[in-house]
């Protein structure tokens, strides 16, 4: 997982990159982090990294610390999660009047087919859910 989805001109960012801006302004290492929070530096860094959601008791550590309301942090990652959903509903493949195929989030044509010249079911660029007219 990224810890940013872009959907045409609208973005969305897992909750942990703003705890990386926060790590950063405070200048404090995710180790250091890790030991304020009783969360696992493994656990910090995979949610910085937006490869984990936060559990609840995760929102409630990092909000002690941070002084970010739990609610924040849950709307963040609200948030994010509704940017993935979008991701995941098919959207027609975009076809220009020169017969050029296109993703309709990125309308990039990288990845949308494998290398049989079979179609993919999301975009190798965007991770869009692709819809295929037959």
């Amino acid at each position: 997982m990224s810890n940013m989805i872009q959907i045409g001109d609208q973005m969305f960012f897992h909750p942990g990159y703003y705890l990386q801006e926060w790590l950063e302004e405070k200048n404090m290492s995710v180790e250091e982090f890790a030991d304020k929070t009783n969360i696992s530096s493994e656990n910090a860094k995979a949610i910085i990294a937006g490869d984990k959601l936060m559990t609840g008791l995760e929102r409630l550590e990092i909000s002690d610390v941070t002084g970010i309301s739990t609610n924040t942090w849950q709307n963040l990652e609200t948030a994010f999660l509704r940017g993935i959903y979008l991701l995941r509903i098919t959207k027609p493949v975009w076809v220009s009047a020169f017969g050029e195929i296109g993703c309709p989030n990125c309308k990039s044509g990288f990845g949308l087919k494998d290398e049989d010249g079979d179609p993919n079911k999301f975009c190798g660029q965007c991770g869009q859910a692709l819809k295929w007219r037959r």
